[in-house]
């Protein structure tokens, strides 16, 4: 009798074996005629049973973690009640492929939080609360855009996107939670090109936190052309907001992608995507570095009523850890009011160069040196983004 079945290959090869040498008593020419036929109806047979065993498993696997819905955490830094909020959520369920196939909790701050870095709430407590844009879900926080990505990596219910977030106490990523795997900052009104705006950004913080918390992490941001700080003046959202919101929802659905199938390099912790203005879904982007640039003046001094104080006159102030007081004699108050940029790089590669001539500028940095670390070397700068078509 034939082997026992000990497995498709194994049986494929030992009832070939078999067949051979039961035919091998059998004159040449039918010995040959034998052979091939037995061989085939066992490697039919076995091809069959293969076959079957394989539907068969693929019915009881249990779903595998591609097969599953996107987790993103949205966040931003101009506010749960910024002009692109809405259209980048509209956006990136249209790109992904609607609600079923992307998990997005959205947690922005309660109001604009812009020029914050990463700074986070040290010495308050945070409120969350769950409010609507437009029919969308979306969840406030009354803290800073890397207090969102710090909440939101721990604390929102990917599993659940209706609720408000985990019920659990103690130690979040002790408990087992679901983590997302994209966090997503902006879409920001305004540039964050360049050190200067990079290492300032809101924007740019949210995403940093992201990272820190270990989830690939992308950060968008907008140029203004005067057309669009035109309609932001007069209270309207900037009129290339769609094709900015569609760009957005390309870069984060390539972005997705790549953390999904494994293919995000382990040596970036950050996208930072600037949008030129203008911008449309299948604008050109390209790999970049940030470019060098610095602040001019930030600070204008404040006279007369817009002071707070009179020259010499006593401010009270709050008992320090030594129980002295802060206060002291009054000198000045300050304004924020920066009085320009210089732009140091500006040449092919920059990110400044990029959406200064109508790209996307695409940014990989790293935890490790933030602007230093990963910066394409300048022959490799400018070079067109992969996936360009997707």
């Amino acid at each position: 009798p034939p082997p026992a079945h000990t497995g498709n290959r194994t049986c494929i090869q030992s009832r070939r074996m078999h067949a051979v040498t039961l035919a091998s008593t059998l004159p040449s020419s039918a010995y040959r005629h034998v052979s091939r036929h037995v061989c085939r109806r066992v490697s039919r047979h076995v091809s069959r049973r293969t076959a079957a065993n394989a539907a068969s498993m693929e019915k009881q696997a249990p779903t595998s973690d591609t097969e599953r819905s996107s987790r993103v955490l949205l966040t931003n830094d101009d506010g749960v009640d910024s002009s692109l909020l809405v259209p980048f959520i509209a956006a990136l369920h249209d790109a992904v492929g609607g609600a079923q196939h992307i998990r997005l909790q959205v947690l922005v701050p309660d109001a604009e939080r812009s020029w914050s870095s990463k700074v986070m709430s040290r010495f308050a407590n945070v409120d969350m609360r769950v409010t609507t844009r437009e029919g969308h879900r979306v969840h406030t926080l009354s803290g800073t855009p890397a207090d969102c990505a710090a909440v939101g990596c721990y604390h929102m219910d990917f599993e659940d996107p209706q609720m408000e977030c985990d019920k659990g106490g103690g130690n979040t990523a002790a408990r087992g939670s679901v983590r997302p795997d994209l966090v997503v900052s902006g879409i920001n009104l305004g540039a964050n090109f360049g050190t200067a705006f990079f290492l300032s950004s809101g924007t740019v913080g949210a995403a940093l936190e992201g990272a820190i918390a270990g989830v690939p992490s992308v950060a968008i941001s907008l140029i203004l052309g005067d057309e669009a700080r035109a309609s932001m003046k007069a209270g309207e959202a900037p009129a290339d907001a769609p094709g900015a919101a569609a760009a957005a929802a390309r870069v984060v659905t390539a972005a997705l992608a790549a953390v999904r199938s494994n293919r995000w390099p382990a040596d970036v912790d950050v996208l930072n995507v600037n949008l030129p203005a203008g911008v449309q879904r299948d604008t050109a982007a390209v790999v970049t570095r940030v470019g060098r640039s610095r602040y001019l003046e930030c600070f204008k001094r404040v006279e007369g009523d817009e002071g707070g104080y009179t020259t010499g006159e006593q401010s009270e102030g709050k008992e320090d850890n030594k129980g002295e007081s802060t206060g002291g004699e009054f000198v000045a108050t300050f304004k924020h009011a920066p009085s320009g940029m210089s732009w140091e790089d500006v040449e092919e590669g920059s990110d400044t160069w990029a959406v200064k001539n109508g790209h996307i500028s695409i940014t990989p940095v790293t935890l490790e040196g933030v602007c230093s670390a990963t910066r394409p070397r300048r022959e490799q700068s400018g070079q067109k983004a992969a996936g360009q078509g997707t």
